[in-house]
């Protein structure tokens, strides 16, 4: 499969439109339908294609490598929606919705609705190890609160991967992370460590980055919709 041919099935599999690819480019989407039919689609115009179409730690890995076959793709799909697509070197790509910060009062809405949430919103794809039986949600992280500056801290404009925590497990505490916890609340969607309160029912949402901009505050559980453990993350 050449580099056209790749694109061509990712796209496919993605959902992109020509429009969609063609946003950033001198082209319309049209016209860019036809480059890719003549073969002759500029060079520069297939690295803002690539860029749209794959994430950065997807083209790392995958250069040299197809995410689908030649033949229709074959989706491993669990009980939550999530589709998985085995890779040639034995991981699986994830496909999950993408939540923006900014969505969450439409994310509560169509949760319990696995159609409407997996239509609703744009797709985010990452490499993981096995199929997950849990439910996993992507998300763009909206600030710097997770930034402090170490290995496993995470930047604006990142998106992370998040498997949700079940609420019957909140009772029992949270775990230290390596990337953190999503939190959507009523209010927000916020991406901290949370530590235990000393008052039953409360979580301390806590920021990495020691900016007074990004101060710790606490949350009441009641007020809480959904909690998600980041596994994964692409800057």
């Amino acid at each position: 499969m050449n580099e056209l041919e790749y694109i061509l099935k990712n796209k496919k599999l993605k959902g992109y439109s020509w429009d969609d690819l063609s946003k950033d480019l001198p082209i319309s989407g049209n016209g860019l339908r036809l480059a890719f039919n003549r073969g002759s689609v500029k060079k520069e115009y297939l690295e803002v294609i690539k860029n749209i179409i794959f994430s950065k730690s997807e083209q790392n890995a995958q250069n040299t490598q197809s995410v689908v076959s030649d033949k229709e793709v074959n989706y491993i799909e669990n009980n939550h929606g999530n589709k998985y697509v085995e890779l040639p070197n034995g991981k699986y790509m994830i496909q999950a919705p993408k939540v923006p910060y900014k969505a969450y009062a439409s994310f509560i809405e169509v949760f319990e609705d696995e159609y409407e949430l997996h239509n609703t919103f744009g797709v985010s794809y990452f490499t993981v190890d096995k199929i997950g039986l849990g439910k996993y949600i992507a998300f763009n992280t909206g600030n710097d609160s997770m930034n402090g500056g170490g290995i496993n801290d995470t930047p604006n404009g990142a998106e992370v991967l998040g498997r949700e925590l079940g609420r019957h497990h909140w009772p029992d505490g949270f775990r230290p992370t390596d990337y953190g916890w999503i939190i959507v609340s009523k209010d927000g969607i916020f991406h901290k460590d949370i530590e235990d309160s000393d008052v039953e029912g409360k979580i301390i949402c806590k920021s990495r980055n020691p900016s007074p901009e990004f101060p710790d505050f606490s949350l009441i559980l009641d007020d809480v919709h959904s909690i998600w453990k980041v596994i994964k993350r692409t800057f």
